[in-house]
């Protein structure tokens, strides 16, 4: 008794999962049809916007510094190799 119910349990979480899994594959199928209609109507905005939305997604968590390319002409570029090099391997700053 006990081991049948341990198996039954077993598997309707199985089928659960396999539920899941699937409802979010056709979310993925269904939001990447409606997306290549989009581009095929607009091909430069919707590529723009994937790139946009790529680097937000990549670029989130990081510290950055965003500097205009005219402002960036005065500026003296410093890379603190001295710290860096001071630094074990592997134990870089995590940001």
């Amino acid at each position: 008794p006990k081991a049948k119910g341990e198996a039954a349990q077993m598997v309707n979480q199985a089928k659960g999962y396999a539920q899941a899994r699937l409802a979010r594959a056709e979310g993925e199928a269904t939001r990447f049809v409606r997306t290549l209609k989009e581009y095929e109507q607009a091909k430069d905005i919707i590529s723009k916007r994937i790139y946009i939305e790529t680097m937000e997604e990549v670029l989130g968590g990081v510290e950055k510094i965003v500097i205009d390319g005219k402002a960036a002409e005065r500026l003296l570029p410093y890379l603190p190799l001295d710290r860096l090099k001071a630094q074990p391997a592997g134990e870089e700053k995590k940001r």
